[in-house]
């Protein structure tokens, strides 16, 4: 089955398409491209590199592409790694809620590159805004029933262990606790869901960056991690309008930063193994 459109017209058989190629689906006869075979995973490589824009994916023929020469990508390696420094979790946030168009932004420019095996999205995301306190509700009593019922749970490490997570848990609900111990001052919030952890966090990372670089802050929720991992139908049921094949696998937690920092925090090493 052909899976790309190669006008015949306009290519000049330079092979340049076949060269990038990671399915080694394109060849050149009569000096002209050709798919060769059915192996086509519609990355686009092709499609970015011809020099007389002969070669089109069919299934992403109304996707808008942009020249390259016509996008500021000159960013030096220390200068990403200045602008990575400065990032840093945050858990307190001013009055003021982030917009629709604004979150519409910042997935759509951070997740620009997402896509996995056949340049297919199987990544998707949920904004929680109006429903955010009834999200904590649940997630909390995910965690709560599975802690009563003694199984294992790695919250944060040996940091919290289960009498502090009952004791915090009781007393938040109870409206005892002075301050949000779970989810801070947080108001809104990015859910990520796929089939794979790795296509998740490869797409909330992206969502952590683009975030910075708006003015926005946040932090990964470990606790919404933690109840996926021991009930995914469970948290699933809060996202009924979710393709129910997925898990749920991080949430962000973000906002307009209360707190500019001074300064950059200390860091360990890096631990490099080289084989």
């Amino acid at each position: 089955m052909k899976k790309l459109l190669i006008s015949q017209d306009k290519c000049i058989g330079c092979g340049i398409c076949v060269s990038v190629c990671p399915a080694y689906h394109l060849t050149i006869k009569e000096k002209k491209s050709v798919e060769e075979d059915s192996l086509c995973i519609q990355c686009g490589q092709c499609q970015a590199v011809c020099p007389k824009e002969a070669i089109t994916v069919e299934r992403l023929a109304s996707s808008p592409v942009i020249p390259t020469k016509d996008i500021n990508h000159n960013i030096t390696p220390e200068q990403l790694k200045d602008f990575y420094l400065t990032r840093r979790s945050s858990r307190f946030y001013n009055d003021k809620n982030i917009s629709k168009e604004t979150f519409d932004k910042l997935i759509k420019y951070a997740t620009i590159n997402d896509g996995s095996y056949f340049n297919i999205q199987t990544t998707e995301y949920a904004v929680i805004d109006e429903r955010f306190q009834e999200f904590k509700k649940h997630l909390l009593y995910v965690l709560k029933d599975e802690i009563d019922k003694d199984r294992y749970m790695d919250l944060h490490g040996d940091q919290v262990n289960k009498n502090d997570f009952v004791r915090y848990f009781n007393m938040y609900m109870n409206g005892e606790f002075p301050k949000d111990p779970f989810f801070h001052e947080g108001r809104q919030a990015i859910a990520v869901f796929s089939k794979h952890p790795v296509d998740a966090a490869y797409g909330m990372t992206h969502i952590e960056s683009m975030a910075h670089a708006m003015g926005l802050g946040g932090f990964w929720l470990g606790y919404a991690i933690t109840a996926s991992e021991l009930e995914p139908e469970k948290m699933m049921d809060f996202f009924p309008e979710i393709d129910q094949t997925k898990r749920m696998y991080a949430i962000f937690v973000l906002g307009y930063p209360k707190t500019n920092y001074l300064r950059t925090t200390p860091k360990a090493e890096t631990k490099i193994t080289y084989m």
